[in-house]
């Protein structure tokens, strides 16, 4: 009787065919079952078993799935008092009391054959039981075998067998569903359990024809419990044969009230989440789509009839994230825990068009109808991220400005002072070496002292470069052609085992350079390149092109300082050498930085300085192992030829004798330097040795006055106050200018204020002869 019962249980779970008492593919339902249950194969084998008996045994299926029973139990072989093997032998249901030597010691073990979809004998299904314990309803006596009065008398839902409309069997579940005891409802008439006669009629019509026409039927159905309290039921039914009939019930009625209340609120609910600015998302715990609103629609590119029923990450996620997304996703599987529930999440994500976006994303896990969901709000923040990573460049780029301002004025504060002493130097030496013969053996040595200090000159500007304040003489150049005059002078400077190799653009516009100074940033890069590829083989390429630079390209160089789109002819410098890595790349370009043993940390440092004091850029890529590219960018001018000059300017005739010059200067030896090569030119020097000085000298002399060399940084008054004040005594005086800084740093404080020259400390007698001639040939 109850095998026919359980020939019915199987389409309530979407089970398969019948095989045995249950089919292999509808045994799920037998993981509700509390006690423990096995099938063993015919050769021992165990086939499966239900989560209790996986509980008790304290292991997982895959471990114990395909081995012999008696093995899992520890043993070689099967014992004598093997139950399975005692049933083996004549193949008939048995039941055996405390067993020791089957699966679960210390029980009792119900055993019942099972069949394959065939018809075929493969094995027994084992039930095991605490005989002390366990209750059977007065119509299952476990010794006769009756595996399937167990099975059903532990369903977890409510079962009974219908004749006549009347009760013939009926299990623990349906007694507690409908509030009768087993007694009360054996026999009774199924008609209490409705709400009326007539829906009891309404509902065998419509039922018993569905069983004759269509087979099992599944329905809901409002039913009515002894209280007299109706509530709602799936119901399973189907024909047991021979006037029978099985009925399955599950309690529906919560279900029901949620459904019945989403349906008021359902509407409201639409209207709220199309009108909402974030995107909503609900998913079922498998990840997949059940609702998504009209903003996910606009954000992602994907309608809701596309959504529904997909992945969200597949949906949503790039490629290079579902690995990952798999396997956290595998760990919430196992643990139920997620790290982002309750959390807001930043990420990047994709839309259909397979555009990159950022969203931020806040998960929560909700229960509807008694299902787990994910509901997801999602909102777009990628201006927002797109204004962060603007500002945060801003920040490195104000940080790298803040750092080279610095150590320019380091730099710069270094330079001026050196360029003093280095005047006393060459000052005294350039005296020494005109007061001996010809023939004095002193000369080679006073000569190699100026040759020296010239060096030292030259690397003091080096630094005066690197804070953009160096000597610039601007000009309209071709750079291909620049770099055509210089290459046997770069060929000299790498090894013999490496080749320079020269990839220049005829077409390059020109530009408004400093030949001199860009061709010591070409020698620098050149050198750097060099000394990268070392003694091993390599090649350098050095390259001339023009190119569009927008601002996203221009944001990415070193340093751009707001330089304008449009057209830049460029240098590039490529080397197979050893390449830099990230934290290399950030201090390159810092002065006295070095990677090398003998390095000044000078070469880089003057070559930003240089761009920068022509409003170019650098940009760096590098790699360690992969080599270093430096590419030099300087905006296109539309006007002027290369080697374009005016006719040159006759030289103007050295002054002698008959003037009177005021020296200011707070330094002794360059006062006394500078008075010294004036005097052997038989002019009459007056000196000062600060700015108050110079101005009360002024006061007294001015009258003799015929020329003012005039240092800058002084104490007390500095030279710009000094000119002002001599100015407003007489205003046509004449006055160069004299410091450690550059023409161009210098001049900007007195446009418009009729200089009449500058000099660069430090400075050789002839060239200071020079300028000062010029200012009294002034008109």
């Amino acid at each position: 009787m109850l095998d026919r019962v359980f020939d019915c249980y199987e389409p309530f779970f979407g089970g398969g065919s019948g095989m045995g008492v249950v089919g292999i593919d509808g045994l799920g339902v037998l993981n509700a079952i509390t006690l423990p249950i096995a099938i063993v194969g015919n050769d021992y084998n165990l086939i499966w078993t239900n989560k209790a008996m996986l509980r008790e045994m304290g292991r997982e299926l895959s471990d114990i799935a395909g081995r012999p029973c008696f093995e899992v139990n520890g043993s070689k072989a099967p014992l004598d008092t093997c139950p399975h093997k005692k049933f083996l032998s004549n193949v008939h249901a048995v039941t055996y009391d405390l067993s020791d030597s089957c699966l679960v010691p210390q029980t009792g073990v119900m055993i019942s054959p099972f069949y394959n979809e065939n018809g075929v004998f493969i094995g027994g299904v084992h039930l095991y039981f605490d005989c002390g314990s366990l209750a059977y309803p007065a119509y299952v006596k476990p010794g006769k075998g009756e595996f399937a009065g167990i099975i059903f008398e532990n369903a977890p839902l409510a079962m009974a067998l219908v004749k006549d409309r009347n009760i013939l069997l009926a299990n623990r579940r349906f007694e507690e569903l409908f509030g009768y005891t087993y007694d009360e409802i054996k026999g009774k008439d199924t008609s209490v359990f409705f709400q009326s006669e007539e829906d009891f009629k309404r509902f065998g019509e419509v039922i018993y024809t569905k069983f004759r026409q269509e087979g099992p039927v599944i329905t809901e159905q409002l039913m009515r419990r002894r209280s007299g309290r109706l509530f709602w039921c799936r119901f399973l039914g189907q024909s047991a044969g021979r006037g029978e009939t099985v009925w399955i019930l599950e309690d529906i009625s919560l279900q029901k009230e949620i459904e019945v209340e989403l349906a008021k609120n359902e509407e409201k609910f639409r209207a709220i989440s199309c009108m909402a600015s974030d995107a909503i998302v609900l998913m079922d715990m498998a990840g997949r789509v059940t609702y998504w609103n009209s903003t996910a629609q606009r954000l992602f590119g994907y309608s809701s009839r596309e959504a529904l029923g997909n992945d969200l990450h597949l949906l949503v996620l790039p490629d290079e994230q579902i690995s990952a997304y798999r396997k956290a996703y595998r760990k919430f599987s196992e643990t139920g825990k997620s790290k982002f529930e309750g959390r807001l999440v930043e990420f990047a994500a994709r839309r259909k068009d397979g555009q990159r976006l950022f969203v931020e994303v806040s998960f929560s896990s909700v229960k509807i109808g008694g299902e787990p969901f994910f509901l997801g709000i999602i909102r777009n923040i990628t201006k927002k991220k797109e204004e962060e990573e603007r500002k945060k460049r801003l920040d490195v780029k104000l940080g790298q400005v803040q750092r080279l301002e610095s150590m320019g004025i380091l730099a710069g504060g270094v330079a001026h002072d050196f360029n003093n002493i280095l005047m006393g130097v060459l000052g005294y030496a350039e005296i020494a070496l005109s007061k001996l013969v010809k023939e004095s053996p002193a000369r080679p040595a006073i000569q190699n002292i100026i040759d020296s200090a010239q060096r030292a000159a030259e690397l003091s500007n080096q630094m005066l470069s690197y804070t953009g304040k160096g000597v610039f003489h601007l000009e309209t150049v071709d750079l291909s052609k620049l770099i055509e005059e210089t290459d046997h002078l770069l060929k000299s400077m790498v090894s013999k085992k490496t080749v320079l190799k020269f990839d220049l653009n005829r077409d390059t516009p020109c530009v408004n350079i400093d030949p001199t100074q860009v061709r010591q940033v070409i020698m620098n890069l050149i050198i750097n390149a060099s000394e990268a590829i070392g003694e091993r083989s390599g090649l350098i390429t050095v390259s001339t092109g023009v190119m569009h630079a927008d601002r996203a390209y221009l944001a990415e160089t070193y340093l751009d300082e707001d330089l304008p789109e449009g057209f830049y002819a460029y240098i590039e410098v490529a080397d197979t050498g050893c390449g830099m890595d990230r934290d290399v790349i950030k201090m390159i370009f810092d002065p006295f930085f070095t990677t090398k043993f003998q390095g000044r940390g000078l070469g880089l440092a003057a070559s930003l300085g240089i761009i920068r004091a022509h409003r170019g850029a650098i940009k760096v890529y590098s790699e360690p192992g992969k080599g270093t590219t430096f590419k030099i960018l300087f905006h296109c001018t539309k006007k002027g030829l290369y080697g374009e000059t005016g006719t040159a300017a006759a030289p103007p005739k050295i002054a002698k004798g008959d003037k009177t010059l005021l020296v200011v200067d707070d330094d002794e030896s360059v006062r006394t330097v500078t008075r010294m090569m004036l005097e052997e030119s038989g002019f009459r020097v007056i000196t000062a040795e600060d700015g108050r000085d110079a101005v009360e000298k002024f006061k007294k002399y001015y009258k003799e006055i015929d020329l003012v060399i005039l240092d800058l940084i002084m104490p007390h008054l500095t030279g710009e106050e000094v000119y002002r004040e001599i100015r407003r005594l007489y205003p046509n005086v004449r006055v160069i200018l004299s410091s450690g800084y550059s023409e161009k740093d210098v001049i900007g404080k007195f446009i418009g204020k009729k200089i009449a020259g500058f000099i660069q400390k430090p400075f050789m007698g002839e060239e200071l002869l020079e300028k000062v001639s010029k200012a009294l040939n002034m008109s």
